[in-house]
């Protein structure tokens, strides 16, 4: 009889076990929808809303993994200092062969998260990153004329050379006629 009051008991317990779990999960998975909701309906608000979630190593970005990531290793401004965005990346479960994955991670979570990261710890003033256009290829203006002038300085070389060594021939030619 004691045999099957202890099964009972440790049947009730993971029963119990069981039912938190499933409040947890229940829970988390309604702060996720919350967050997620409160995400959109923020960003359609502000006049940028996010029609369409980007992929990040092939996946598609979870927006509430992203933000709860960046937040445990201090918010996107303790990321960015740490230089932390490949770990963040890492963590999303992201393709561990990728040389740009911390640079995208970034834009992405500045572009879709931050702002109401912001707003949420009430920072609303506080401007956002500025995206920085690319730097144009080395080849610019300068280097063009710099290589046109290059080419026309050979060239007048060339053209030098070449009459000194006809002059040359000339001069053999004139030698050979006296002869």
């Amino acid at each position: 009889m004691c045999a099957s009051q202890a099964s009972a008991v440790i049947e009730i317990r993971d029963s119990t076990t069981e039912c938190e779990e499933e409040t947890s999960s229940d829970g988390v998975q309604m702060e996720e929808k919350a967050f997620v909701s409160s995400l959109h309906a923020f960003m359609k608000d502000r006049g940028s809303p996010i029609e369409r979630i980007p992929h990040l190593g092939f996946k598609q970005i979870n927006l509430w993994m992203i933000y709860n990531t960046v937040e445990k290793l201090g918010g996107y401004d303790s990321v960015t200092a740490r230089r932390l965005w490949k770990k963040v990346y890492d963590e999303l479960g992201g393709s561990p062969g990728s040389t740009s994955a911390a640079t995208c991670t970034r834009k992405h979570y500045e572009k879709l998260v931050l702002p109401f990261e912001r707003h949420i710890k009430g920072e609303d003033d506080r401007p956002l990153p500025t995206s920085k256009p690319r730097k144009p290829y080395k080849r610019n203006l300068d280097s063009k004329v710099q290589k046109a002038e290059k080419k026309r300085k050979r060239m007048q070389l060339e053209r030098e050379m070449d009459s000194e060594v006809a002059c040359l021939k000339c001069e053999g030619h004139s030698e050979l006629d006296r002869g």
